[in-house]
């Protein structure tokens, strides 16, 4: 069994499934069906998703940057994923050491 819903019987009296909550952009925000599966999802003010969980214990969070590219993403799989902008194409191990700590990413060398 997953996680239980966020929302209270109380709260979803009345209501029929699915259920679908939107924010002012319309973006989904919270969804719960019938089985019992639900997932919410946090957005940035450019409607991007910064963080999604749901009920099967599943979570991810996003970074962007100025330019709104995902940058950073990291899941509960334990999958990182990074991109990384350089400015010149050659980097030394201190300077990639660098990078990845400013995302507590320690950097193995075998």
């Amino acid at each position: 069994m997953g996680k239980a819903s966020l929302l209270t019987d109380t709260v979803k009296e009345g209501m029929e499934y699915p259920i679908k909550l939107t924010d002012e952009n319309d973006n989904v925000v919270y969804y719960e069906d019938s089985n019992g599966f639900w997932f919410r999802n946090v957005y940035n003010d450019f409607n991007q998703i910064t963080f999604h969980e749901d009920s099967n214990y599943y979570w991810s969070k996003s970074e962007y940057d100025a330019g709104y590219n995902e940058i950073y993403n990291e899941n509960s799989d334990g999958l990182i994923r990074m991109t990384l902008k350089l400015n010149k194409k050659e980097l030394t191990i201190k300077e990639l050491e660098e990078m990845l700590a400013a995302k507590d990413i320690k950097l193995i060398k075998e």
